[in-house]
């Protein structure tokens, strides 16, 4: 009876992250497009950033004063805080989350759907009476990543990681309740027609040998671009210094007005995640020229930085891909030997060899 749950409770967390991921990406595209452009037009009027990001600031800092102060002073880890696995936490987690990324924060759900999904995990868990909770939490982690990317490879990839985040050694168990969450998550998807986080970078993996050079500057440049994050987050740190004491009000209006004014400045390519601009800004590159994409690549990781030390909740890795696909649309203005998918992959693992010594992306 005991493999019986373990079994069933792999497929129910496979569909229930399956099923949170899609909802809350679309919820969040549709709530940002509704108030921001539908409603408030700010698209037509860019001005409008500045009062719009603000008060949405402003409401947010104010959910999080209200419904979870415990997490109010400080600045929750690269993938989140995992509170306990209960339904309420589920909920403010999720709405507290998309209440961050309405008010226009230049992060990523990953921060907000990793501890979501842990706890789902948590939950169904508690429900069929596994008494392995870090288990159960495994493979919510590990189906969110098969949904993040579509890809049952990469969810299973995850297997790697859940040892240092959960500690759980590799064992056939896990392998095999694995590889059920993640078909489950994958399946689901493709009956919702999910699209991967990623979707639009372009699918084309052919590279030729001048492609190569160009492929190491790209994991050079993106070496180097983690360093420049990590230096922005620490100007963003120092400014912020005087505001510890401050009330949460007068935090989320320096917080909404310090973002507010980068976006007003700079294009709105760099607004939000980022993962609705990936396309624009391939199509626009050569418009944009060198200059332009070296611009969006320091006015996206300075409010990806922003965002992250004054207090709204995300992730670092998903915007990232913005300033890696800009750096690779760089490099195609000079070379066509290799193709763009090829190019991120070779971007982040650069940007992750960087971060395994500044720890600023996870």
């Amino acid at each position: 009876m005991k493999r019986i749950n373990l079994v069933v409770a792999a497929i129910l967390i496979g569909l229930a992250v399956a099923l949170t991921y899609f909802c809350f990406e679309w919820l969040v595209r549709v709530a940002i497009d509704t108030v921001w452009n539908d409603f408030l037009h700010v698209d037509e009027h860019k001005w409008r950033v500045v009062p719009v990001c603000v008060a949405l600031t402003v409401l947010y800092f104010g959910a999080v004063h209200v419904f979870d102060r415990k997490s109010e002073p400080g600045e929750a880890g690269a993938l989140g805080k995992v509170p306990q696995p209960t339904m309420r936490n589920l909920v403010l987690v999720l709405g507290i989350g998309l209440l961050s990324l309405l008010a226009g924060a230049s992060l990523g759900p990953e921060a907000i759907l990793v501890p979501a999904c842990v706890v789902i995990g948590g939950i169904i868990g508690q429900k069929l009476r596994s008494s392995d909770s870090r288990l159960m939490g495994a493979l919510g982690f590990i189906g969110l990543l098969a949904a993040f990317f579509n890809s049952f490879i990469v969810g299973m990839l995850g297997i790697l990681l859940v040892g240092k985040q959960f500690g759980l050694k590799l064992s056939a168990r896990l392998i095999i309740l694995s590889i059920l969450a993640c078909l489950s998550v994958v399946g689901l998807l493709h009956v919702l027609e999910g699209e991967s986080y990623v979707a639009g970078v372009g699918n084309v993996w052919s590279v030729q040998w001048p492609g190569l050079l160009w492929l190491a500057v790209v994991a050079i440049a993106c070496y180097l671009l983690v360093y420049v994050l990590h230096l922005l987050s620490s100007v963003s740190l120092a400014v912020l210094k005087s505001t510890r004491n401050m009330q949460w009000w007068q935090k989320a209006l320096i917080a909404g007005g310090g973002l507010s004014l980068l976006y007003f400045v700079a294009s709105p390519l760099i607004w939000f995640t980022g993962n609705e601009s990936v396309r624009p800004l391939i199509a626009e590159s050569a418009v944009l020229g060198v200059s332009g994409l070296v611009i969006i690549c320091i006015t996206k990781l300075a409010a990806m930085a922003w965002s992250k030390v004054s207090g709204y909740r995300g992730g670092l890795i998903f915007p990232l891909v913005l300033v890696i696909v800009a750096v690779v649309s760089t490099a195609h203005l000079y070379t066509d030997s290799f193709g763009v998918a090829i190019g991120l992959v070779v971007g982040m693992v650069g940007a992750l060899v960087a971060d395994h010594k500044l720890k600023v992306l996870l």
